[in-house]
């Protein structure tokens, strides 16, 4: 099925809808998705759901524990990173969960030997680095040009990250905006490589753009953590010109 799909990534690009196996339908048949019942292939009512699941999302055999545990482990260190961002602030601004699907809870049995370790040194992409990141190829005009063929040309180094086409699995659900977008991931590595070859074409004002600035606080007048931000800013007792971030009081806001 080729149509317009609704997330980031995928907003443009066009799609095969999976549920047991890979079939096709069109736009216009769209309507008519909500009557069609869906084919389980995991069946978690039978024997054996979770060595199919195993196989049918991971494409692994079902049997290998080892992976089972692999995949257990990245989950829990995803909700440790979640965790350390709310709590304490970004862990690694490199991490991601590599993988499309979930494990299931009885295969988190040893996690209680998994320790996470965010110590390696990392840091954020820039503005630019991110959009490319994250853009489709159809959101290209919101990159510099100098940067847009490497969405877009067959013979760019970073081609693969932004298909025209990839599946969405149902993976159980009836629509596809509920399934699962079988994108690939992107390597940093490669694309921080691929974007040093054309940084020298950005201009004065695209290179601005690509900057990191301070942080901004935004406090209403009635909020108590108002006073203190206005005390620092008048000087009784603190330098706060050198810190790094900027307080704009919304006075005529609220």
């Amino acid at each position: 099925m080729e149509y317009q799909s609704q997330s980031n990534r995928q907003s443009t690009a066009a799609t095969t809808v999976q549920t047991g196996g890979p079939r096709k339908r069109k736009a216009e048949d769209l309507d008519s998705e909500e009557e069609e019942e869906v084919y389980d292939e995991v069946r978690l009512w039978e024997d054996g759901w979770k060595e199919r699941y195993y196989k049918s999302k991971f494409e692994v055999d079902g049997n290998d524990i080892g992976f089972r545990r692999k995949v257990a482990w990245a989950y829990v260190e995803g909700l440790c990173w979640v965790l350390k961002y709310y709590y304490q602030g970004c862990a690694s601004w490199d991490w991601y969960f590599p993988y499309h699907y979930a494990p299931f809870a009885s295969d988190f049995d040893t996690v209680s030997q998994f320790v996470p370790d965010f110590s390696a040194p990392t840091e954020p992409f820039k503005p630019l680095e991110q959009l490319m990141a994250v853009f489709p190829a159809a959101s290209k005009k919101h990159l510099p040009e100098s940067w847009q063929n490497l969405m877009t040309d067959d013979d760019s180094p970073i081609i693969d990250f932004y298909p025209e086409d990839f599946q969405v699995d149902l993976n159980g659900k009836k629509y596809a905006w509920q399934g699962v977008a079988l994108l690939p991931f992107v390597d940093e590595k490669r694309l921080l490589e691929t974007l040093q070859t054309v940084y020298d074409k950005l201009d004065n004002f695209e290179r601005e753009r690509n900057s990191r600035g301070p942080d901004r606080i935004f406090v209403g007048p009635k909020h108590p953590f108002s006073k203190f931000l206005q005390q620092c800013y008048e000087g009784s007792g603190f330098v706060f010109s050198s810190c790094f971030f900027t307080a704009i009081f919304l006075y005529e806001l609220f």
